[in-house]
């Protein structure tokens, strides 16, 4: 896992347009837009009696300042890009690549988006999940 762990916190840092990347809970970005990632869970199942299917599940949370911006505008143009970004990456530049010496892809989905004021500006979250999964010897 902590292979997996390094590679997603190198792999994060090089999506373009994002000031600060922090790979715990509880980090406070000075600078936006920023990603802040966190390990969730893990599961198993043997798809065989020689491999074993690995998911790791991690929180994405995507953040940017949206001071001066309407509702409509956040809404409709600055999270969706938002996810659009992320997705694109893990599309292009996830699948195939491989943790451990084995195939890895991934699945990123939606979970929420929010918003907040945290020291007079309009902060605006998307929060994702994404699950890597790869098959692993026993």
């Amino acid at each position: 896992m902590k292979e997996l762990i390094d590679k997603l916190k190198t792999e994060l840092a090089t999506i373009g347009g994002f000031q600060e990347v922090f790979m715990y809970r509880g980090a406070e970005p000075k600078e936006y837009p920023a990603l802040i990632c966190n390990w969730e869970s893990s599961n198993n199942s043997f798809e065989t009696n020689q491999e074993n299917m690995r998911v790791a599940t991690f929180k994405i949370y995507a953040i940017v300042n949206v001071s001066g911006k309407s509702q409509q505008s956040i809404d409709e143009v600055v999270i969706p890009k938002l996810y659009d970004k992320l997705s694109a990456y893990f599309d292009e530049n996830w699948n195939g690549n491989t943790v451990e010496g084995h195939r890895t892809w991934s699945v990123l989905s939606l979970a929420n988006s929010s918003m907040a004021i945290e020291d007079k500006n309009k902060i605006a979250y998307l929060d994702c999940v994404l699950e890597i999964k790869y098959l692993k010897d026993n």
